[in-house]
């Protein structure tokens, strides 16, 4: 027997003798995700794995004793038969070792792996408060949310009622139009009625009655507002300004051309004063872009 082979025979009766141990006791591991869906898809993983290693091992018990009795308890047998099993039976021990070194490597990498991802998974408590924290927080936005709609609420509420109130004032006002309307209509028809006799004789009223008015405001601006002489001397003598012409003036204009009753006032015919007082009794307005353009202010 070579070197070799009595090494070979030494490490095949080493691994046999500690497969009851190493076969049937694997290392525990205990983890956080214990009764978790990770938890046992990764316990069946190792339940696969352990399979496999049992596997390997009964193959590599079965070639240990097949080369007891076919290689190392057989006397050296020379038969070329043998050597030639002999052979088959070192390369597919040769393959398994190597094999069982490859899922051994793949094993400690996945435990290694899993024990780091249990070392970098946060505890139970620290989630629950995450939890809480987003929960508080989701919470307070509700209640924002609800101030705000609360707020919205009174807004529209205070809104409805100012609607209210100004849709009871347009009733009010539409009613008192509608009464307006109808009191006119009536006074209309009660002229179309009336003789036209008596509407001369009104007329001839109402004329006597302008008349005496005009004849009243003559005789006052004659008394407290006589002719006085011109600011700006024409060359004229004795050239005067007298306020009830200003006003003829200013009335025939008004009425006569109503859309430009502006008269202008020429430098030596009329006296500032005069002017100034018209304007402060608010009767007479000056051109908003001519200050020496006037007309009547619209009375109506």
């Amino acid at each position: 027997m070579s070197l070799f082979e009595r090494a070979l025979a030494n490490v095949v009766s080493q691994a046999t003798g500690d497969y009851a141990s190493i076969a049937q006791n694997d290392p525990v591991v205990i983890s956080g995700e214990d009764g978790t869906t990770r938890g046992d898809y990764l316990d069946l993983l190792q339940e696969a794995q352990r399979k496999e290693r049992k596997k390997l091992w009964d193959q590599v018990y079965r070639l240990e004793e097949e080369q007891k009795q076919r290689v190392f308890s057989s006397n050296n047998d020379e038969n070329p038969m043998n050597k030639v099993e002999t052979d088959a039976s070192r390369k597919k021990l040769a393959t398994l070792m190597y094999q069982y070194s490859d899922l051994e490597r793949e094993v400690a990498a996945e435990r290694g792996r899993f024990g780091e991802e249990c070392e970098n998974r946060p505890e139970d408590t620290i989630l629950e408060i995450e939890f809480r924290e987003q929960l508080d927080q989701q919470i307070q936005q509700y209640n924002q949310a609800i101030d705000f709609l609360k707020e919205d609420l009174r807004n529209v509420k205070e809104t409805l009622k100012l609607e209210k109130k100004a849709l009871s004032e347009c009733t009010e006002l539409y009613t008192a139009l509608k009464a307006k309307e109808k009191e006119i209509i009536e006074e209309n028809n009660l002229a179309r009625e009336v003789n036209p006799d008596q509407l001369r004789e009104s007329q001839a009223i109402l004329e006597n009655m302008f008349k005496n008015d005009q004849d009243d405001l003559i005789d006052f601006l004659d008394e407290y507002y006589p002719p006085h002489p011109v600011d700006e001397s024409t060359g004229i003598l004795d050239a005067e300004s007298d306020l009830k012409n200003i006003l003829e003036d200013l009335m025939n204009k008004a009425l006569g051309t109503p859309e430009d009753p502006y008269i202008e006032l020429v430098p030596g015919t009329y006296w500032t004063p005069y002017i100034q007082t018209l304007v402060k009794a608010n009767i007479l307005k000056f051109h908003p872009e001519d200050s020496k353009m006037v007309r009547l202010e619209d009375f109506r």
